[in-house]
């Protein structure tokens, strides 16, 4: 029986085209920010309460920031992160501007599955700000990954104040839908533009991080065939970039979109080099490890650690790990822990400009929700207009962004091994 082991990394991060260097986020400059900004006139956030679970990295600083002039105190703002995407020094920066940052953010026990602790971090910041919060008018509830609005149904549901939702990915759409949040949900996750935009550039760092951190496992076989499960717009574009280079095959449980008859999923297990779960549920089970084959990799490019039942692996390592940490368990190495590959904690390297767009969308939907009176509950579009205008802006900033589009990996030499 192979011994498990902790693998680190310490090899020096690569610089390329997508990652640029961050300044310090009262420093950065990212104009698309801005010219998001100064679609709405005057002050709409005077006397509204923010809450939200955001990524806590430098982009998302400078979103608020743009937020503060738009008359949002920052002393009507909390927000929680999740542990593989807070930076502290921005958690730290936030903390020392006077914004309420949830200590849990930096929170993680690697025995125990991050969902189940997280809803209990999620509940417990909400109900300790109930007294505070209920006392605003109109209350902005922005998410990513549906765990505060669905959380914020029941807490608030006896309130007057206002309460409008603003959710980010798809995951979270599909977690909130299936509910009756009581409240409008501006959809940014469903959007034309965060669609077709943001995809794109996620799946690069993604693939890039991998690779960088892929050449450090001891390994000495080439990677030749790859499993990535989820046809979504993820796992589309993934399969985009390696199919040139790699024998790639697409598993969905939708069966037009993919390649493996569902009854033959357990079968193929073992013939994949490498499995790329961006399903944003469980895609394997910790009684399918058995079926990979021998040194399989696993890697997550979706929120949680949900793909790959992660916790099950971490704790047959029968230590504390942290969680950016590659792991090899049973003959199975977990990437990242079982996190997203694309949040390591080189968190001024991952936090590319391009996110900026991203943060102008959930900016727009902020204004939008302060500015426009909805009377119906559920999820509504955001702006089309400011989408439009948005991207054009975008585009202006970075000119080669269409043809770079998914392009395929081979053009790209930093990636090869």
């Amino acid at each position: 029986m192979t011994s498990n082991r902790l693998l680190t990394l310490e090899q020096p991060i690569k610089h390329n085209t997508l990652r640029r260097r961050v300044r310090t986020p009262k420093a950065r400059d990212l104009p698309l920010i801005n010219f998001a900004k100064d679609l709405y006139k005057g002050t709409p956030l005077n006397g509204v309460y923010l809450i939200g679970l955001q990524h806590i990295v430098s982009s998302t600083y400078v979103m608020l920031q743009a937020l503060f002039e738009k008359g949002l105190s920052k002393h009507n703002v909390s927000l929680i992160g999740k542990c593989y995407s807070t930076d502290p020094d921005v958690y730290q920066d936030m903390l020392q501007a006077g914004i309420d940052a949830c200590p849990s953010s930096l929170v993680f026990d690697s025995q125990k599955s991050f969902d189940d602790q997280f809803k209990k971090n999620v509940k417990a910041f909400l109900t300790s700000r109930y007294e505070i919060i209920s006392k605003f008018k109109k209350i902005i509830i922005l998410d990513d990954g549906g765990e505060l609005l669905s959380l914020a149904s029941e807490v608030f549901s006896d309130t007057t104040c206002e309460l409008i939702g603003v959710e980010q990915t798809t995951a979270g759409f599909e977690k909130v839908k299936s509910i009756n949040p009581g409240f409008p949900i501006i959809n940014v996750a469903r959007s034309w533009a965060k669609l077709t935009y943001e995809s794109p550039f996620i799946v690069r760092g993604a693939i890039e991080s991998f690779f960088r951190r892929f050449s450090n496992l001891p390994i000495h076989k080439k990677l030749k065939n790859i499993l990535i499960i989820g046809n979504g717009a993820i796992g589309s574009s993934i399969y985009t970039m390696l199919k040139d280079d790699y024998a790639v095959t697409i598993f969905d449980r939708e069966q037009s979109k993919s390649n493996i008859q569902l009854d033959n999923f357990e079968a193929s297990l073992k013939e994949f080099d490498l499995i790329i779960g961006c399903t944003g549920k469980k895609a394997l089970r910790s009684d399918q490890y058995h079926l990979l084959k021998k040194g399989a990799i696993l890697m997550s490019v979706s929120s949680s650690d949900r793909e790959f039942d992660a916790e099950k692996l971490r704790q047959k390592t029968g230590v504390p790990l942290h969680c950016h940490q590659d792991i090899c368990v049973d003959n199975i190495y977990l990437m990242n822990c079982g996190f997203p590959i694309n949040f390591d904690s080189n968190y001024k390297e991952i936090d590319i400009d391009e996110f900026q767009l991203t943060r102008s969308l959930l900016l727009c939907a902020v204004l939008q929700g302060a500015t426009n009176r909805v009377d119906c509950a559920g999820f509504i579009n955001l702006n089309e207009k400011h989408q439009k205008v948005i991207v054009n802006q975008y585009l202006s900033i970075y000119p080669s962004i269409t043809e770079n589009i998914a392009k395929p990996l081979k053009k790209r030499s930093i990636l090869q091994r």
